[in-house]
């Protein structure tokens, strides 16, 4: 991407986030592609006889990568690890201004087929990266064992300027992989170098819109190889604990929703309250690496208010009107600090993962919008 760019409001408007989100999931190894021979027998004389077939009515679908930043990532210059027979290796590592990612494989395991060892416990340190600099967001997760290995992947998120990537345009980790399950095999310790990938921010962009009486004012945004964050303030409609978690960011032609965010202080340095006039949130999304981009398009279309902890049966049959369309029908089970959706009706082929996001837009109080901001990219 460009260097890293501070640009006044007259120059750009601004915005971030994804629908179709790549899921982040525990991703394999990257592959190699195995050489085929293209060579001929070498009694063969005569052309083979080739059988005319329809053409294809349709392309194949492209099969998706996982994670969809995986192109960017590096194999580290770091030999594998070996303790009492079992091994450990570093597959791949990620790393930009937003997100430090990595994955590994164990290998030698005697443990028995589908245990596992807690991912939560692997951890990725630097003298670059202070643990303030973690956002809190991500996801950790090994697979089961199966034929003796077990493989992981760490994704963590970064809070917004915490890396400076002209500061640090190689990073040094360390990484410390607990091997713990039916058997103690110990910590493998892991230390490589690994280049920053860096981004474009743009602050003080003070651009406002205002849609169904509310001013809504894009602050700053960072665009960052593998997610975007935007800082938004807003005026409140009412004492409601609203937030923008509807948003979403179109870029490239494709829409991707919102990731994770939440409250942030007002350019002041003032911290919110649910009672003040005027919040500010900071909404991030997940976006693959498209460097041709030359703008993007941030939609706020409503507000969602927060669900309360305990949810009523009204809130329910609420949900459930909003949801009828869709062909899918909920309830809900409350529990102590918290509760479990329990999905009773669903289209077919749509998985409960693409059903959650639905259940909690349509659970909450909305306010019409839309807010949308267009943002000019530097080149």
């Amino acid at each position: 991407m460009s260097p890293k760019k501070s640009l006044v409001p007259s120059l750009i408007f601004l915005l971030i986030l994804a629908a179709c989100s790549p899921a982040i999931v525990p991703a394999a190894a990257p592959f190699e592609v195995q050489a085929t021979s293209t060579k001929a027998p070498a009694d063969q004389t005569t052309a083979p006889t080739v059988e005319a077939t329809s053409p294809p009515t349709s392309t194949p679908a492209e099969e998706p990568v996982y994670p969809y930043y995986l192109p960017l990532a590096t194999k580290p210059d770091v030999p594998p690890r070996a303790l009492d027979g079992v091994t450990a290796q570093i597959d791949w590592v990620y790393l930009d201004e937003s997100r430090v990612s990595f994955h590994y494989t164990i290998s030698g395991l005697d443990w028995p087929r589908g245990t596992t060892s807690d991912a939560m416990s692997v951890r990725v340190t630097s003298a670059a990266i202070p643990d303030t600099a973690y956002s809190g967001a991500g996801s950790w997760g090994n697979t089961p064992v199966e034929g003796g290995v077990m493989s992981g992947t760490i994704d963590q998120l970064l809070k917004d300027a915490a890396l400076d990537a002209s500061k640090y345009p190689n990073v040094h980790l360390r990484v410390d992989i607990p091997v713990e399950g039916p058997a103690q095999v110990g910590t493998f310790r892991f230390e490589f170098d690994v280049p920053v990938l860096d981004g474009i921010r743009m602050e003080n962009l003070d651009h406002t819109v205002v849609a169904n009486d509310v001013s809504m004012t894009l602050q700053s945004l960072t665009l960052n190889p593998s997610h975007a964050e935007a800082l938004i303030c807003f005026e409140m409609p009412s004492a409601v604990d609203w937030g923008l978690t509807a948003s979403t960011i179109t870029i490239a032609g494709r829409e991707y929703p919102f990731s994770g965010g939440g409250l942030a202080q007002t350019p002041d340095g003032k911290y919110i309250e649910v009672t003040d006039s005027e919040r500010c949130n900071n909404i991030g999304f997940d976006i693959p690496h498209d460097e041709s981009a030359s703008s993007l398009t941030l939609t706020v279309p409503k507000l969602l208010a927060s669900v309360p902890e305990v949810v009523t049966l009204d809130r329910v049959q609420m949900a459930n009107e909003r949801l009828a369309e869709s062909g899918i029908e909920i309830d809900y089970e409350n529990i102590d600090h918290g509760g479990n959706i329990v999905i009773l009706k669903q289209p077919e082929g749509m998985e409960d993962v693409e059903i959650y996001p639905l259940v909690w837009d349509a659970m909450s109080e909305q306010y019409e919008g839309p807010w949308v901001f267009a943002v000019d990219l530097p080149r």
